[in-house]
């Protein structure tokens, strides 16, 4: 989630002022959660560089790290980000699931099992170049880089006292919603990609009342449980009502 805050620039009121004006909130795709695999990509980029066999493979010398690991770990890594951003698993089960599969991949490579492992299966080998690393991490650097910070921005929410705008870049209002008697909440239930990927993110639910009550959801919203008490706070202090003489 991006954050923007306004704050007033005097506290003389009739009324309890909220802390800021507005708040701008930025939900996010789930590209977002792939950061892991172009991190691991430029570490084992690194790796490479610094301890590497040479192969000739057609007329060009190529770099392939000697161990089997670098190579099991990128792709155990990929699967994991694979199942956490496109399927449905949740709950403490799923988190312990994917923690049992990522401990084991890691203890399996610092006792240099891959090795035997992938000979007992035809000596087969799962290994990446230093140019693979290096070009597919770039790669998906700049298309993460571009939709976190870019297509993302594209749309966000703007949170002002009594008040919640669906909004566009450039100003353009989408919709608009009083947020008398609205509940909002913060969801929260993924553990593996909220908590270790997602740096505390999480899904901001909001629900109007009435008879034509209307669900809300910003999905993928940066450090949530830092910030929704304070758009609570926001969004019930009522605006300022000018005065008459």
């Amino acid at each position: 989630m991006s954050i923007t805050e306004t704050r007033p620039a005097t506290a003389h009121s009739h009324h309890p002022k909220a802390e800021v004006l507005q708040v701008i909130v930025y939900g996010h795709s789930a590209l977002f959660y792939w950061w892991p695999l172009w991190v691991a990509g430029y570490v084992m980029a690194l790796a490479t560089w610094l301890h590497h066999d040479q192969a000739l493979i057609g007329n060009k010398v190529e770099w392939f790290h000697p161990s089997r690991n670098l190579g099991v770990i990128y792709t155990t890594l990929l699967l994991l980000l694979i199942l956490v951003t496109s399927t449905a698993i949740k709950g403490m089960k799923a988190a312990l699931m994917i923690a049992a599969l990522a401990f084991f991949t890691l203890l399996f490579a610092h006792l240099n099992w891959w090795d035997a492992i992938l000979t007992w299966v035809g000596d087969q080998s799962i290994s990446m170049s230093f140019g693979f690393y290096l070009f597919s991490s770039s790669l998906l650097f700049l298309v993460w880089l571009i939709s976190v910070f870019g297509i993302d921005h594209l749309s966000f929410w703007r949170f002002r006292p009594g008040q919640i705008t669906h909004e566009y870049l450039g100003g353009v209002v989408d919709k608009s919603y009083d947020t008398d008697n609205m509940i909002m909440s913060k969801r929260q239930d993924d553990f593996f990609r909220h908590w270790v990927i997602g740096l505390g993110s999480g899904d901001l639910h909001m629900q109007t009342m009435g008879g034509r009550g209307v669900e809300m959801n910003v999905a993928n919203v940066l450090f949530v449980i830092g910030k929704i008490s304070k758009i609570q706070r926001l969004i019930a202090t009522k605006p300022d009502v000018p005065e008459q003489a």
